[in-house]
């Protein structure tokens, strides 16, 4: 898992090495390596830093929602999807996450 990491984090700025200033897609594209290797608290990290760089991407919102979901995060998933369908209330991805999450949320968590 070290080597992962390590790997990740070396192409990440050897992707990035004659760029001043690390864009809000290259911190989404490594975020989605990091997902791919289920480096999930990373792939957090770099959408975070994606959203920052990009608050208007709905994409960024979506893979911060799931993989919040991923990690137990069941308020912050909510957030993120919320915020999501905010900036793109009728795109199709994005409601049917919401969606699927809400019915797993409802199943699994009932209120007291």
């Amino acid at each position: 898992m070290k080597i992962k990491v390590a790997f990740l984090i070396f192409l990440f700025f050897l992707s990035n090495i004659y760029s001043k200033e690390i864009s809000a897609r290259e911190y989404a594209k490594f975020g989605t390596r990091a997902f791919k290797l289920k480096l999930y608290k990373e792939a957090e990290i770099r959408f975070k830093q994606a959203a920052q760089k990009d608050p208007k991407n709905p994409y960024y919102f979506n893979n911060l929602a799931i993989i919040c979901e991923i990690l137990g995060k069941i308020d912050e998933a909510r957030n993120y999807y919320q915020e999501a369908l905010k900036l793109a209330p009728k795109d199709k991805n994005i409601k049917e996450n919401y969606e699927r999450f809400e019915n797993y949320v409802k199943n699994n968590f009932p209120s007291p």
